[in-house]
């Protein structure tokens, strides 16, 4: 099952193969938190398409949905929530972060030639 929305939460950390706690981390552990109007089957596996960056950039992860709880509203609509955690490569987390730097920083240069043209100015 392929989950692309719904999502309440999605944070990384860094994480320790067990039993080596004098290495420095190994990777690091991506958990989605997303709600569904369907029940999931127990041990269901899911693939997660999510924006971590907010850049537009779709990542994508894989691992078992694991209930977290159910909402009932109003005696009828139930939602159920579920969080699903996978590990990525170090790297592919720094290359999102990086990714974003440089994105605020060309978005910052652009607006500092803007705001110095309009003024009459010469950017730095």
């Amino acid at each position: 099952m392929e989950i692309t929305e719904g999502f309440t939460s999605i944070s990384a950390g860094s994480d320790n193969i067990e039993g080596s706690a004098r290495r420095s981390p190994t990777g690091a552990r991506i958990v989605v938190e997303f709600r569904s109007d369907e029940s999931l089957a127990a041990g269901q596996p899911v693939t997660v398409r999510y924006d971590f960056a907010g850049d537009g950039a779709l990542r994508e992860g894989m691992g078992i949905a694991r209930p977290t709880r159910t909402v009932v509203r109003w005696g009828r609509a139930v939602q159920y929530h579920y969080r699903v955690s996978f590990w990525i490569a170090p790297s592919a987390l720094m290359s999102c972060v990086a990714e974003k730097a440089r994105s605020r920083a060309s978005l910052t240069a652009l607006e500092s030639g803007i705001g110095a043209r309009a003024s009459g100015l010469s950017p730095a």
